[in-house]
């Protein structure tokens, strides 16, 4: 060894072929001969001392007394060198030189500080140092670990005091460890040389890290996990295990470890012996302060379950949970650090408000309400009365003028109009909610010195200016949302009542709401509805940024543990000013995790006319075993047939949860008990989601709001916790101030949030471990070992079903960093984790021999499908895994078994000739490709695309004409909704369009080469006319065939309530005639989301003579049929009419483009431009800057951090800025840098221009898939997530 850095070609801690890294012992042991190292001058300046070897020195020195064999090994090494002696004996004498180094070295120094005695002495010291290898190297050969440690260690304590070092030090401090380990007893120092191992490594740049420092610090990963759970710290070794699987994923030994390790964790938690304890004390005027705790009190419990006080205390204000200065609108335009931030949101919530009020028209039961709410309020105001309604005014009526903030488009403006009010002010805060309600009003022939509509925000009015003169009517319904406060409803009241905006006795609607709240537990099903697989890890990572989550709730979502209780009661006009807090002794009914508050709020919009946002659950004992997740029950209505009843089983609290006697309500007169009660729900059609007069109707536009808890709390029935709920007047917290929680949850907004749902789904679960277990058994009797791939394994929960069933080996490839280390605890603590191996990255860039065996991969499970099938690049990202990692072909099968569906009827020019030639063949070439005698099983093995012709517009609401708001519907890709929950009209018969089989092998050329056949790419097919209207729309869905060798039926996600066939959904239109409906809500509830497409051009259609309504286009007897054309692209699969068929749909102004340059293009496109302009230059610096968390040093959440703690003040949209936190803070976990800490993904981290230009293409591309399926290209945001889901949990 020499001073500073050393140039051999051998390292310290090469390979040989003692090395143990997956053996036995100590697992990561390696050893080699020592290199001969090159002295450096005398005239150099000292050789550094780094951290890690103070780190070893003090570890070395800190040897416990109670350890006499090593401290007495050591010095017996010692002794034997001072005396000039040889080493201490052993299995095999190693040599003796360190005594003939000292020798030399004393002689050396008796000689003079010449230089060339100067030289002698430190080639002395360098030969101690390499005889001190080599006899360390002979211990480990001969079995002797504590010889072999006592060596290293006194090796560490001569590098030091000779102030010598070498690039691989580390690597022998690693084997130190690993030593220290076999040699049983010596955990804790093992864990100080490991750490000192990955504190030294992990401080490098990662471009700075060879491929032996790499090892060395995958090695000391593994030693620290070893030593931690050595030590009964079997969290912070899970955490260390997770990091050195993210180096080597296929880490045999680490694995291993990491299997117990997680297993040895979840028996602490089921004791409750770990646990995260948040603290927050009584406000005292000290700074916020962070403590760790590592010398708490351990419950009996978790002491009879060898646990260690291991806890985490955080220590805060409850007054700094919320921001008690607000920043305003203005403040945020001029400042630096969210002027651009603040734009690109307010930007991005433009364009998505118009399809929110939408669904605002939608909600019958809400506007009824609000309607007569306003007409009161204004025949009050006109009759002199006050806001709290129901009083005699004076006897001379006076004119009635209203402020509206946020006019539902308009619509309020036209009811006041109409209840008398003699002028109207209509405040919008976004643009073109604001150009509609102009349409809206000046289309109803409104005269414009009657109204004004002012694009504003609600904190800015001004008198005069934006408002023309007092009103004494303010209706804010608008800004109500699902957190009740998070739109700025009290600061607009009380701006507009500061401002002199209103006279004194004015009527404000609303006029107070009462807030609610119940403890609930969101979880995983448990394993006995997971087909015993154990998913509780994904709770972890269960969080959403807002407490509106833009979309209900599947029924049953949450576990009550506690009945309803009142929070908070909010005067509107009297509105508070500043942060309150109050505590609540919430009394828990159920046994359970706590993790999650659910609340709602009870409004009075004006006297008795009240809205509630959610109907609650009343608290049941769970089932067994209902304490760590749910309990499944169907979701369909009674009479439903087996396939459906099997397709739509979910899982909740409670077996008649979500079902009309699931005690939604609570009785008025039991003492303690409350009742909700909605007035003005209007009459005639009964809105949607009433099924009974007397039952609350169910708003579709206000849901509940869910406040996350920094992690899960386990209670028990009986238990009482000080619950501390603040607000600030634009927010609301709820906290426990003093808890045990099992762990604390990682809030990750990247997450793509409609993996919830799909967790939930537990028959599609069961479903597809069926068909992995048939497959598996089908390989195993070829007589081939089963080598199974899991494409975008999210959670693993499909790669933990095949390795159950018998998989010899399980490769996951996972994109997201975060569902990486999610599968991997996952599969620990199921015990699979020696099976399953998760590679994070790009499925496309695995490479055979490196990530999964040389041979590839027999069973393929491809579980990547959205609403509209294709949505994820699922075709292209199968073709690339079938191409380059498949071991073999697809099985061979006779020609009629070649297709798992029949050719449908009704579908043209469906497949190119390849195509039907190879399906003629019947699989011939199947062999070719592959593996010679093999063959390859995908699950799912093939799919089925349908689709059904829709009405979906918006004409009169409320007796007003509100068409204007129909070109905002229009988007040239298709959305996820729940059709249930749009007022449909089905025009047509499904269809069956695209057929797709999976298991074909796959093309040698893009025109479907002998290897295969291309899929489908267009189709033309006639949908059977089933009731007179405008077809606009096109839903789509799709079957699952999963295993073409059974019976059992597909998979599918139907909507419920729609018509299958023709006579049916002609019987079905002939009914809603007579009745007078002319809308349709599904039937019954389901958690299946379909895909809607709007067309380009809309279609008039009727039925033939003689049918249910006129036939007004002529035509004779027999169906009438509509043409639709079907194209895949790279978004999906895109619906249109037959060219020169149909008329053009008007389109939203910032999707129309002029043309001729960027000097005459419209304006409303640049603005959009805008915003991605501001994403494609972020982009291009991503990889420089890094983000994506993990010690990363810039991260887009630092940016939008401002805005969520200033939503309300700064008028913004809670759902929409979670949306778009939820974009950009996933493109940052993908494309930010690949650390061993965590961070992002690292795809594309060598071009931050390529990364731009294939997210921009992304965005607007929908033509043909370029390159073919086989070629998937840069991995994009479309791919992992599409948006907030249509249903959560």
């Amino acid at each position: 060894m020499s001073r500073g850095d050393c140039h051999s070609s051998r390292s310290v801690g090469g390979d040989s072929g003692a090395d143990k890294a997956d053996g036995d012992g100590g697992g990561c042991v390696e050893v080699a001969a020592a290199a001969s190292p090159l002295p450096s001058p005398p005239s150099s300046p000292p050789a550094r001392r780094t951290d890690a070897e103070d780190g070893a020195e003090a570890a070395a020195a800190s040897f416990r007394p109670h350890f006499p064999s090593l401290s007495q090994t050591i010095g017996a090494h010692s002794a034997v060198e001072s005396e000039g002696g040889g080493a201490a004996p052993s299995k095999e004498s190693p040599p003796e030189a360190p005594a003939a180094a000292a020798a030399a070295e004393a002689e050396a120094a008796a000689a003079g500080p010449s230089s060339e005695s100067q030289r002698a002495a430190l080639a002395a010291r360098i030969a101690c140092l390499e005889a001190r290898w080599r006899e360390a190297v002979s211990y480990l050969r001969s079995g002797d670990p504590l010889s072999a440690a006592a060596a290293l260690t006194l090796l560490m304590r001569t590098c030091r005091t000779s102030r010598l070092t070498h690039r691989d030090l580390p690597t022998a401090r690693s084997n130190l460890a690993a030593a220290l380990l076999a040699a049983g007893g010596l955990a804790e120092e093992a864990l100080a040389e490991a750490e000192a191992v990955v504190a030294e490594l992990e401080a490098r740049p990662p471009g700075l890290l060879d491929a032996p420092a790499r090892r060395a610090l995958v090695r000391g990963h593994l030693a620290r996990g070893q030593a931690l759970s050595a030590l009964g710290r079997h969290a912070a070794a899970v955490a260390s295990l997770e990091r050195g699987l993210a180096l080597e994923p296929s880490h045999t030994r680490m694995r291993s470890e990491m299997d117990a390790a997680g297993r040895a964790l979840l028996r602490q938690l089921l004791a409750g012996c770990y646990s995260e304890t948040l603290a927050l004390p009584a406000p005292e005027p000290r700074p916020l302060a962070l403590s760790y705790n590592v010398s708490g009190a351990v419950s009996p419990a978790a002491a009879a379950a060898g646990a260690q006080p291991d806890a985490t205390a955080l220590q805060l204000r409850w007054e700094e949970l919320l921001p008690a200065r607000l920043l305003t609108p203005r403040a945020a335009e001029v400042d630096d650090r969210t002027r651009d931030t603040y734009n690109f949101v307010t930007i991005e919530t433009d364009v998505r408000m118009p399809k929110r009020c939408l669904r605002v028209l939608h909600d019958s039961a809400r506007l009824a309400a609000v309607r007569e709410a306003v007409q009161a309020a204004v025949e009050a105001a006109r009759r002199g009365g006050g806001s709290g309604g129901g009083g005699e005014g004076d006897e001379d009526e006076r004119d009635v003028r209203v402020l509206l903030l946020g006019s539902c488009a308009g619509l309020m403006g036209l009811v006041a109009l109409r209840a008398g009010a003699v002028h109207v002010t209509c405040v919008e805060r976004w643009l073109y909610l604001a150009s509609a309600a102009g349409e809206v009003l000046a289309g109803a022939g409104v005269p414009p010195d009657r109204y004004r509509v002012s694009y504003r925000r609600p904190t800015e009015l001004r008198l005069r200016e934006d408002v023309p003169i007092c009103c004494n009517v303010v209706v804010a319904t608008d800004l109500l949302n699902d957190g009740l406060l998070t739109s700025g409803l009290l600061p607009a009241v009380r701006h507009v009542a500061a401002a002199g905006l209103l006279t004194r006795d004015a009527v404000v609607v609303p006029a107070a709401a009462t807030v609610w709240m119940q403890a609930a537990q969101l979880a995983a099903p448990p394993p006995r509805e997971t087909s015993g697989l154990d998913l509780q890890a994904m709770d972890r990572l269960r969080w959403w940024p807002s407490h509106s989550l833009g979309g209900p709730m599947a029924e049953g979502a949450y576990l009550p543990l506690s009945q309803p209780k009142v929070a908070w009661h909010f005067d509107v006009l009297d509105c508070p000013d500043s942060t309150e807090a109050r505590t609540l002794d919430l009394e828990l009914e159920v046994a359970g995790r706590f993790n999650a508050v659910v609340w709602w709020y009870d409004i009075r919009l004006y006297g008795d006319i009240r809205l509630v946002t959610h109907q609650p659950l009343a608290p049941r004992s769970a089932p067994q075993g209902a304490g760590d997740g749910m309990t499944s029950s169907n979701d369909e209505e009674e009479g439903d047939d087996e396939e459906e009843a099997h397709n739509e089983s979910c899982w909740r609290g409670d077996g008649n949860a979500g079902r009309g006697d699931g005690g939604t309500a609570l009785a008025a007169d039991e003492p303690g008990q409350w009742a909700m009660v909605v007035v003005g729900g209007g009459g005639g059609e009964r809105p949607a989601g009433r099924s009974s007069p007397d039952e609350p109707a169910r708003l579709q536009s206000l849901r509940a709001a869910v406040h996350w808890l920094p992690g899960p709390i386990r209670v028990a029935a009986g238990d009482v916790l000080p619950l501390t709920v603040c607000h600030n007047t634009v927010a609301m917290r709820f906290e426990v101030l003093t808890a045990d929680y099992q762990w604390l949850v990682t809030r990750d907004p990247s997450l793509p949030p409609a993996m919830w749902a799909g967790l939930a789904d537990t028959a599609r679960l069961a479903a597809y471990r069926r068909a992995i277990e048939r497959a598996v058994r089908r390989l195993r009797a070829a007589g081939r070992p089963v080598v199974a791939l899991d494409v975008g394994c999210g959670g693993g929960a499909l790669a933990l079903a095949a390795a159950a069933a018998g998989a010899d080996s399980v490769v996951a490839a996972e994109v997201h960093p975060g569902l990486v280390a999610a599968a991997r605890r996952c599969a620990a603590e199921n015990g699979l984790g020696h099976k399953v191996a998760v590679i994070p990255g790009d499925v496309g860039e695995l490479v055979r021999g490196r990530d999964l065996p040389y041979t590839g991969a027999n069973l393929i499970i491809l579980d990547l499908f959205d609403a509209g099938l294709l949505g994820h690049r699922a075709l292209a990202t199968l073709e690339c895994v079938k191409r380059r990692l498949a071991g073999s072909g697809p099985p061979a099968a006779e020609p009629e078994e070649a297709a798992p569906h029949p050719p449908p009827p009704q579908q043209q020019q469906q497949q190119p000739d390849a195509e039907v030639e190879a399906a003629g063949r019947g699989g011939a070439d199947a062999e070719e490709g592959g593996a010679p005698g093999g063959r390859v099983e995908v699950v799912p093995a093939a799919a089925r695309v349908w689709a059904v012709g829709l009405e979906l517009l918006t004409r009169r609401v409320a007796g007003e004409d509100m068409s204007a708001l129909n070109k905002y519907r229009w988007d040239d890709k298709y959305e996820t909704v729940r059709l249930q929950d749009l007022p449909y009209r089905q025009l047509t018969a499904p269809v069956p369009v695209f057929d797709f089989n999976f298991t074909q092998p796959p093309a040698d050329d893009l025109g479907g080469g002998r290897g295969g056949a291309v899929y489908p790419s267009t189709a033309l097919v006639e949908a059977q006319v089933v009731a007179k209207g405008v077809l606009n729309a096109v839903a789509f869905w799709y079957d699952l065939k999963l295993d073409e060798h059974s019976d059992e039926p597909p998979l599918s996600n139907a909507p419920p309530g729609l018509a299958s066939t023709a006579e049916e959904a002609l019987a079905a239109a002939a009914a809603a005639a007579a009745g007078g409906a002319n809308r349709r809500y599904g039937r019954r509830y389901s958690r299946r989301c379909q895909a809607l497409q709007y067309l380009d051009c809309a279609l008039p259609v009727a039925l033939p003579g003689g049918g249910g309504d006129s036939d007004t286009s002529g035509g004779g007897g027999g169906g009438r049929t509509v043409v639709l054309h079907a194209q895949r692209t790279t978004a999906g699969i895109r619906f249109g009419l037959r060219p020169g068929v149909g008329v053009p749909v008007p389109r939203p102004p910032f999707k129309v483009e002029w043309g001729g340059g960027v000097s005459i293009e419209n304006p409303h496109v640049q603005r959009a431009r805008y915003c991605q302009l501001l994403v494609s230059e972020w982009l291009q610096r991503l990889p420089r800057i890094g983000g994506g968390g993990g010690g990363a040093t810039t991260s887009i959440a630092a940016d939008l951090a401002p805005l969520w703690r200033h939503c309300g003040s700064l008028a913004l949209d809670p759902v929409a800025l979670a949306e778009v936190t939820h974009r950009l803070t996933l493109l940052e976990r993908l494309y930010g840098k690949a650390g061993s800490g965590g961070g992002g993904a690292g795809i594309g981290a060598d071009d931050g221009r390529a990364v731009a230009a294939a997210v921009a293409a992304a965005e607007g591309s929908v033509g043909v898939e370029e390159g073919g399926e086989g070629r998937v290209g840069l991995v994009r945001p479309e791919d992992v997530s599409l948006g907030l889901p249509a249903v959560w949990f």
